[in-house]
């Protein structure tokens, strides 16, 4: 029993603490500022003017020592040393930004403080939590991109390590332009030789679904997912949906990356969109049939959703929803369909008067628009319109 209420004494003794010192020293972070040309290596400057006074300092590493003894879990730990040193580094920044305010310090002096952050607290929080301590810490915070993988705990190491690795070449090629060793512009070109480096070990240890996944956490698709369960997809036609979202992502972003690189052509990117895009819609309609490929259409278009919301205060019934949902999903192909045969034609050599084309869709759109409010009224039609049921496409 006295055990237990000395554990309990230290854990609150220790948040005390924390608190205390958060609502005292709780400052903003030191705005960025670019890195300045050459010079030695950073050392703190001294003071011309006394720093201002703080409270005395806890011993954390003490605390920690006891409470480890006292089973407080690592990860209980792990956040009370971290938050501690939080506190301690904005003291000290607090008094770097004003010292540099005052002019007793240089653009250096303060860019390489900030550039050290890192460094120092990887070494404070290994001699308070030990290696494995500060590992199982650190390890959580670096693959929090990763976490709806399911890693296994060797798959876990492995990317870990890629990350550190990746960050002690980023350090160093940072310490190397403070340093004039290198100038920017090649340690922008090496920076990006290692990010893809990492990007393609880390895409080999998990692959390449599982990789898309984790870098596009808030892709099409959660949405997909959400759409699929709205509609009552079956778990055979979800899966199979999911793996055709998946490759089509992974395939647009090869595109996205060739684009970037230069090795594509805009208008080959726009061909090659169009044919994945394609290939995966055609992929949707045999899983999920004629009539489930339009229910999901209709779960994706913000338009529908909106009509079935207010559909009672916009006085429509199911049928009046379903015409005007396709007469829109009509516009909008055959806007596409004629602006891709423009382009073809231009692609092709032959002369395009766009400022024609801009005026047939324009043309085309106010045709629409008519025929919607004859069938609604005026002012239902205008009611949806307000709210971006009619803001038809004019390609613009």
């Amino acid at each position: 029993m006295k055990r237990h209420a000395f554990t309990i004494s230290l854990v609150a003794n220790a948040f005390l603490i924390c608190a205390f010192a958060g609502a005292l020293h709780r400052s903003p972070a030191v705005k960025y500022i670019p890195t300045p040309a050459a010079s030695p290596r950073y050392s703190e400057p001294t003071p011309t003017a006394a720093p201002a006074q703080s409270p005395p300092p806890t011993n954390m590493a003490q605390l920690i020592r006891q409470l480890h003894g006292a089973n407080v879990s690592p990860e209980l730990l792990a956040r009370m040393a971290a938050a501690d040193f939080d506190e301690k580094w904005n003291l000290r920044e607090r008094d770097m930004e004003a010292r540099y305010n005052r002019g007793d310090i240089s653009e250096t002096d303060l860019t390489r403080f900030n550039f050290l952050r890192d460094l120092e607290e990887e070494k404070e929080l290994r001699a308070e939590l030990g290696d494995d301590g500060f590992k199982q810490w650190d390890e959580k915070r670096q693959l929090q991109d990763f976490t709806s993988l399911d890693l296994t705990a060797k798959e876990a190491d492995a990317l870990y390590q890629l990350k550190k690795d990746l960050q002690r070449q980023q350090f160093d090629l940072t310490q190397k332009i403070q340093d004039g060793e290198i100038d920017n512009a090649d340690a922008s070109d090496l920076q990006a030789d290692a990010e893809k480096k990492y990007q393609a070990q880390a895409e080999t240890l998990l692959g390449d679904t599982r990789y898309a996944e984790a870098m596009n956490p808030d892709s099409e698709t959660g949405d997909l997912r959400r759409n699929l369960r709205a509609m009552g997809a079956n778990e055979s036609q979800t899966t199979a949906m999911l793996s055709a979202e998946q490759q089509f992502s992974q395939a647009q972003a090869k595109l996205n990356q060739q684009l970037q690189d230069g090795t594509l052509s805009d208008s080959d990117y726009d061909q090659q969109i169009n044919s994945i895009t394609a290939a995966r819609d055609k992929q949707y309609q045999q899983t999920l049939g004629a009539d489930g490929w339009t229910a999901l259409q209709e779960q994706q278009d913000n338009r529908y959703q909106t009509m079935k919301q207010f559909a009672s205060l916009w006085q429509l019934n199911d049928t009046d929803i379903n015409t005007l949902y396709r007469q829109l999903q009509s516009y909008d192909q055959r806007v596409v369909d004629y602006q891709k045969r423009a382009q073809a034609m231009a692609d092709a050599g032959q002369n395009v008067d766009w400022n024609q084309v801009q005026q047939n869709v324009q043309q085309f759109a106010q045709q629409t628009e008519q025929s919607l409010q004859q069938y609604l009224g005026n002012d239902r039609f205008q009611q949806m319109k307000r709210n971006g049921i009619f803001n038809l496409a004019t390609g613009e």
